[in-house]
């Protein structure tokens, strides 16, 4: 993943002996391992940090950890999750200001756990959780951080019944916006910078497409 202003590079890597996430300047002239965190799903922030959720199981390191952009080999813990399959930091984002990070979270194993929707700060003090029933993830932040556009399933193991839901910050409301069909399955919800169409893309056996939902 390329960061915003396009200096530099975050690259999730895999062999024998573990995993890790290199970052390397976009020219080649510098590169570094991240110590202290492992994770799939890095994501580059606005303001130049890099987003580092970690679950349970033998790929990533569990917590939710943050690459300050004047230290780019360091993670720092903003949460903690545990060890478990099926717990900690599914997938995470960043809002458009770099101010909030909206993220999933499991608790442990999946006849038991459920997955809530988390809205943290960057350096953890705000950590709260805006809708904390059944199996959430794929949580999305609209630019004006009125809404959180996520995708609900039927379990963490299952995504045969899906659907796509808004939550408001202020109301506390969550609004069905859009039924799965079955076989399909959706994937992290994007936004159009004005705030106006919020898309997913959507996986299905025979191929991949894309969709779009309005705000209204």
């Amino acid at each position: 993943m390329i960061a915003h202003d396009a200096s530099w590079l975050a690259v999730a890597m895999t062999q024998w002996e573990g995993h890790s996430i290199g970052v390397f300047d976009i020219d080649g002239s510098a590169a570094c391992l991240v110590e202290g965190a492992t994770s799939f799903n890095p994501v580059w922030g606005p303001q130049g940090d890099l987003l580092i959720p970690g679950g349970g199981g033998d790929y990533a390191t569990p917590g939710l950890f943050v690459v300050h952009r004047q230290e780019l080999c360091a993670a720092v813990k903003i949460a903690e999750s545990s060890a478990q399959y099926h717990a900690g930091f599914d997938s995470a984002v960043w809002s458009a200001d770099g101010s909030l990070i909206a993220t999933s979270f499991g608790e442990g194993e999946p006849e038991v756990t459920r997955a809530s929707v988390r809205l943290l700060s960057p350096d953890g003090a705000e950590n709260r959780t805006p809708v904390e029933d059944a199996f959430n993830y794929w949580s999305a932040l609209d630019p004006t951080k009125r809404w959180i556009y996520f995708v609900r399933q039927s379990s963490p193991l299952s995504t045969d019944e899906q659907s796509i839901l808004r939550h408001d910050l202020a109301s506390g409301s969550t609004a069905l916006i859009a039924e799965v069909p079955l076989g399909w399955s959706v994937r992290q919800p994007s936004w159009r910078l004005t705030g106006t169409w919020c898309s997913a893309s959507i996986p299905i056996r025979a191929g991949a497409s894309t969709g779009a939902v309005g705000t209204g």
